[in-house]
């Protein structure tokens, strides 16, 4: 797991991570409204990209990320309450869902380009 840590700070940029974590945060919010733990704690379940951040650091850009798809009206906040604790709860406006879609198109074919330029 640290090899991972490593590979990943040397190759994969930090940009690159948070283009990700983007468009893992609006499908997630696509699935179901949710509130930002949540969030977390799904994008946590995933192994490979589990690897590639710090517990802080991964916190830290989940909930700087939501603040940013938020800003771009990409998703759009719902005050809520859970155990007397006030909660926002995200959910997916058409602008994000329409940023989600090409997302996932130019990503995928960035990488099918990137696997036949490795071979």
């Amino acid at each position: 797991m640290k090899d991972d840590k490593v590979f990943a700070d040397v190759c994969i940029s930090k940009d690159m991570r948070h283009a990700v974590l983007k468009i893992i945060i609006l499908r997630i919010i696509r699935h179901s409204r949710t509130h930002a733990y949540a969030i977390m704690q799904k994008i946590k379940k995933i192994p490979h990209l589990k690897r590639l951040y710090s517990e802080q650091s991964m916190k830290n850009d989940i909930y700087n990320t939501i603040k940013i798809l938020e800003q771009y009206g990409y998703i759009t906040p719902k005050a809520a309450s859970s155990n007397g604790r006030a909660k926002k709860v995200y959910s997916l406006t058409a602008k994000g869902l329409s940023a989600l879609k090409k997302a996932k198109t130019i990503y995928l074919r960035a990488l099918r380009e990137a696997a036949q330029a490795i071979g």
